[in-house]
């Protein structure tokens, strides 16, 4: 209630129209989300614990959601990282279930997260068939737009496009050679992504020139607003967000 802060106004086709929708910062260290003990997370999948235990603890404290349909939701390395999260709920789901079936009693339902599938838009989930899409977008006319980088770029651009394919899916993919898939990920990067990084354009939209910079604004000028309003004293306090001496600014 009261007045919108720093401008802000309901937005009429936001998703909360429809359903109780709340953001993670993850894995701690990143955005509002921080650790009393300074523990970092590595991987994904410790990430994926954090993130269960996390979702049991919100629902038990407000269990008026408990029951509703449960979405996990993300975009981009959201690829990889949703359906390990997803699949870290349907384990420990399980878990409980077995733990009651050997036990001859009836499964708790308040110790399982009603998890019914996940939503990942624009997802990575497989590099080494995703990333020729920089070829097919600069060099070709797939993307539905003509070609923006030089004939000389695109033939050597041509020429690594079935090597990284490969050596992505062989090292990365199909076994993990933490050194090999490290060396072919970053020639394949420096080969087929920087050539389109070095132009300039927005890396979310071929037809933008990024007026307002990579950096810090990932070419967006909303995108400075955003981290300005989440930055406001009385923002923090309203969503119960440390301050900034506790846990710095919010970076994008």
């Amino acid at each position: 209630p009261g007045p919108p802060i720093n401008g802000t106004k309901w937005h009429p086709q936001s998703w909360t129209n429809r359903a109780s929708v709340f953001f993670i910062d993850q894995p701690v260290g990143v955005g509002y989300s921080y650790s009393k003990t300074e523990q970092k997370v590595y991987t994904t999948e410790e990430a994926a614990k954090d993130v269960y235990a996390f979702l049991r603890v919100f629902f038990s404290a407000f269990d008026r959601f408990k029951s509703n349909d449960f979405y996990m939701a993300g975009e981009s390395y959201g690829g990889r990282y949703i359906p390990i999260f997803a699949s870290e709920v349907a384990d420990r789901n399980h878990d409980v279930q077995r733990k009651a079936l050997k036990a001859g009693k009836d499964v708790d339902r308040d110790q399982l997260i009603n998890l019914k599938g996940v939503l990942i838009g624009n997802g990575l989930t497989d590099m080494s068939k995703q990333i020729s899409g920089y070829y097919d977008m600069t060099c070709t006319r797939r993307g539905g737009v003509e070609p923006i980088l030089s004939i000389e770029t695109c033939k050597r651009m041509h020429t690594y496009v079935p090597q990284c394919r490969a050596k992505l899916a062989e090292h990365c993919v199909d076994s993990f050679n933490p050194d090999v898939c490290d060396l072919w990920s970053n020639k394949c990067s420096e080969e087929l992504v920087e050539p389109y990084t070095y132009t300039g354009q927005n890396p979310y939209n071929i037809k933008d020139d990024c007026k307002s910079g990579l950096e810090p604004n990932l070419c967006y000028d909303v995108t400075d607003d955003i981290r300005k309003y989440l930055d406001r004293d009385d923002v923090r306090e309203l969503l119960g967000a440390a301050s900034k001496d506790q846990i710095g600014k919010f970076a994008s």
